[in-house]
């Protein structure tokens, strides 16, 4: 059993899927166990999700894409 420091420890470890599924199942276990815990990660899952909805839904203008673009197939070349 693991706790609530190694738990938030692994947060974005756990977040992001990194960890081994035995890892995986501690922090689970300590989630199901620990309601701060629980509810700290549900906010930073929340941040993430909504930290790349943002990210998502704003895209550059065209011709800064443009020249991108070009810079990087010069880059290649």
């Amino acid at each position: 059993m693991i706790n609530c420091r190694n738990c938030i420890e692994r947060l974005y470890p756990y977040l992001d899927r990194e960890l081994s599924e035995a890892e995986l199942a501690e922090v689970q276990e300590h989630l199901n166990r620990c309601p701060p815990c629980a509810k700290h990660f549900e906010y930073e899952a929340g941040m993430l999700r909504f930290i790349g909805d943002c990210g998502r839904s704003v895209r550059a203008p065209e011709g800064l894409l443009q020249k991108i673009l070009a810079h990087r197939q010069a880059a290649i070349d």
